[in-house]
């Protein structure tokens, strides 16, 4: 009788076993079984794990654009400045027209073959419109100086500024080596002829004495 009690729970263990088998097989839970022994489980298959998002690209930003735009913009020059600007421009015209003059006559001497016979007068003439230049465009300098330079306006008055310095140096290069040489040839000729002039003073001199007595 003992056997057979052992047969017979060794035979429904084999059955559970088998139906737990069955119930596996089907996806059911299994339940474990009373002898303590923990039945395996299926572990569930992860959910697949969403794609990644790609970053979000930033917007453009607008506002430095229309910083930069209005940063380009021309200011507005108050009342006082307006002034500057205008005697600026004022002592520009003044160089311009001392360049153009510069730049005619040296168009008419330049091609002269002895250029130690032109009239030392001319040239003295020309030396006052170079140094008056000159000192007007340091004096148009001096006022864009005090201007913004994005001021309307204030580039152009620079930019012709600097084509008449330009034609200025141009002007200059030409007329000051040539004062210099006549200078030299006048002062030679003084020193040479110096006895007939004096003597030409003194007797010009005599004459006027000899009217005023009579």
């Amino acid at each position: 009788m003992q056997i057979n009690f052992q047969l017979a729970e060794r035979y429904a263990s084999i059955e559970q076993g088998i139906q737990q088998l069955d119930d596996r097989i089907a996806g059911k839970t299994v339940t474990p079984a009373a002898t303590g022994v923990p039945a395996p489980t299926t572990a569930a298959p992860a959910a697949p794990s969403a794609p990644a998002l790609p970053a979000a690209t930033p917007a453009a930003s607008v506002v430095p654009a229309q910083t930069a735009t209005a940063a380009d913009a021309p200011v507005k020059l108050g009342y006082q400045q307006e002034d500057v600007l205008q005697a600026a421009q004022f002592n520009l015209r003044e160089v311009q027209g001392n360049v153009a003059a510069l730049s005619d006559l040296m168009a008419q001497l330049q091609p002269v073959a002895d250029q130690m016979s032109i009239n030392y007068r001319q040239v003295q003439k020309a030396m006052a419109n170079v140094e008056n230049a000159r000192r007007k465009a340091e004096f148009t300098l001096d006022g864009l100086n005090k201007l913004p330079a994005n001021a309307r306006g204030v580039a152009e008055t620079a930019a012709e500024l600097t084509e008449a310095n330009v034609q200025l140096d141009a002007a200059e290069s030409y007329f000051t080596p040539l004062n210099q040489q006549l200078t030299k040839l006048i002062d030679r000729l003084i020193t040479r002829n110096w006895p007939i002039l004096f003597k030409r003073q003194q007797n010009r001199s005599g004459k006027l004495a000899t009217t005023n007595l009579s």
